[in-house]
């Protein structure tokens, strides 16, 4: 058994689960810079209403940063969709791979 830290978070069974541990990790890391873009468009959002200066500028500056996070957000969401799926399907052909060894194992020792 392989065991392997990341950051805070201790993984065993290093070559398939650290996928997922990984995934987990960014995904909190992911959790901390959303917290910290919602404070800065709620900020860009006061500015504008109390008629700043460059309020036209904070307007368009939020809305990219707004786009942007939408578009990084759905990329991250595919990228675990898919990696959920490859870490399952690993799985199972390790399963049968397993199954198929022992098979072969009794069948022709």
């Amino acid at each position: 058994m392989h065991t392997v830290v990341l950051g805070n978070v201790l993984c065993r069974n290093a070559h398939l689960s650290l996928v997922a541990c990984i995934d987990n990790t960014v995904f909190f890391s992911f959790q901390s810079v959303y917290t910290n873009i919602s404070r800065v468009l709620e900020v860009a959002d006061k500015l504008s209403e109390a008629v700043h200066y460059e309020s036209d500028r904070i307007e368009a500056l939020a809305q990219a940063v707004s786009r942007e996070w939408k578009s990084f957000d759905m990329n991250i969401n595919q990228r675990s969709c898919l990696l959920a799926r490859s870490v399952a399907y690993h799985k199972h052909s390790e399963e049968v791979t397993h199954m198929l060894v022992s098979y072969f194992i009794c069948k022709f020792p």
